[in-house]
């Protein structure tokens, strides 16, 4: 995957020790994000920070209803409503967990599934956003101890849900930042917040950058974004052009 693109990130969601590791282990190995969480957390973690996929375990335990879990998952305040929901169960329990499949869950597989084909499901069903390639000066605001800061970054691309930035020094991941930059071409200045979801190398210089997720970002904004992408139609082949803004 290449680390310039914002990867997909994974909730997985009530798995004993061994077996979150097994699955967050192969995952990350294999380009993802993943966060491993018991029960209880998922539910609070799910609300707030948005993933491309949850990953639970089923059948749940008997003080957190499945109905319960799904509800406060797809409600239109939760942050990850819009997530990819895979399901992961014995398979003693498929039949029933099966009854969930295109009811707010997308996939059902055995507890016991190869990463790799865990993988390939997840990548299938979190495709990645068209994405813009854009070198344009972004104002980043980052909370320090000694109050807010704001750090001066170049934007390499751009797309719906989030974007990459060099910025030279590490920001840890979970970070949530505010940013501005100007689309070129539009004069709109977009304003928003991004969740740090992976650290990588630019294409360019070598330069260390983060890769956001947008976290926040109001309705004006995701119209103008959404049409400067499709005005320029995607990521072009290599050696295409590059929109180079001012900021």
């Amino acid at each position: 995957m290449n680390a310039a693109c914002a990867p997909g990130t994974v909730l997985l969601v009530g798995f004993g020790a061994d077996a979150a590791t097994r699955l967050a282990a192969g995952l990350n190995a294999l380009g993802f994000v993943c966060e491993s969480v018991p029960f209880d957390e998922g539910f609070e973690l799910l609300e707030v920070v948005p993933f491309d996929a949850v990953v639970t375990v089923f059948p749940f335990p008997r003080e957190v209803p499945m109905t319960r879990f799904m509800t406060r998952l797809r409600k239109h305040s939760s942050a990850c409503q819009h997530a990819a929901l895979v399901i992961l169960t014995d398979e003693f329990s498929r039949p029933e967990a099966e009854t969930l499949r295109g009811r707010g869950a997308n996939l059902v597989f055995p507890v016991s599934v190869e990463v790799s084909e865990l993988a390939a499901a997840l990548g299938a069903v979190t495709a990645a956003a068209v994405r813009v390639p854009l070198v344009t000066l972004v104002q980043l605001e980052l909370a320090t101890p000694g109050g807010v800061r704001r750090v001066a970054a170049q934007c390499e691309n751009v797309s719906e849900t989030g974007m990459f930035v060099r910025l030279g020094q590490a920001v840890p991941i979970g970070t949530t930042v505010g940013f501005e930059l100007v689309l070129p071409g539009e004069g709109y200045r977009l304003r928003g917040q991004g969740l740090v979801v992976r650290h990588g190398i630019g294409s360019r210089q070598g330069q260390l950058g983060v890769a956001l997720r947008f976290a926040a970002l109001d309705e004006d904004s995701r119209y103008r974004l959404k049409h400067f992408i499709e005005h320029h139609g995607g990521e072009p082949p290599a050696g295409g052009r590059l929109w180079r803004g001012r900021g």
